[in-house]
């Protein structure tokens, strides 16, 4: 038997199991047909997307829809049939809570060093700015300030939106 992981922090292949596991790690690969941002947005900052399962978001959805609404713009949770589709985002937030539940609010047996950094690649790909925790699998690949943009709460990622919308240029970098 062998095992192939999304990430080297898996404990698959980072724990005590790694000498009775055969295993490898195969990092970022992307998911297929992504559509990429509408370039006729330019650097039009309005739509502000979640794409991913709801339970591995923020809890506090409702208070974020309200502030992003108040910075006058949209918030939206892409459903899964569209998670390819990133023609109408001009933000991408992936920012995980400190824990995580399952639907039924069951503590979650996800150890968060397993995710790979496939939500920051995808953003790349399809050249939409993104937003996101700071995961190891993000951190990992970060090279410089227009990779993306770190946020660990709601007040956070507010103040990251203000932040873009406020320096053009760097919105214009990162996309």
């Amino acid at each position: 038997n062998f095992a192939v992981t999304q990430s080297v922090h898996d404990p698959i292949i980072k724990s005590f199991r790694r000498f009775f596991i055969n295993s490898a790690a195969v990092q970022y690969w992307p998911q297929p047909s992504i559509i990429k941002r509408d370039i006729s947005r330019k650097d039009k900052l309005k739509n502000i997307f979640y794409i991913g399962k709801p339970e591995q978001f923020i809890s506090e959805v409702s208070k974020l829809k309200s502030k992003i609404k108040n910075l006058g713009m949209n918030f939206k949770i892409v459903p899964r049939e569209k998670w390819n589709d990133y023609s109408k985002a001009d933000v991408i937030l992936a920012v995980r809570p400190k824990k995580v539940f399952n639907k039924g609010g069951v503590p979650s047996n996800l150890n968060l060093n397993k995710k790979p950094a496939s939500k920051l690649l995808k953003s790349w790909i399809a050249n939409v700015p993104a937003i996101l925790s700071p995961d190891r699998a993000y951190l990992d690949i970060k090279k410089n300030k227009y990779d993306f943009l770190e946020a660990t709460n709601v007040s956070e990622i507010i103040d990251q939106l203000n932040f873009l919308k406020n320096n053009r240029f760097l919105y214009r970098k990162m996309i």
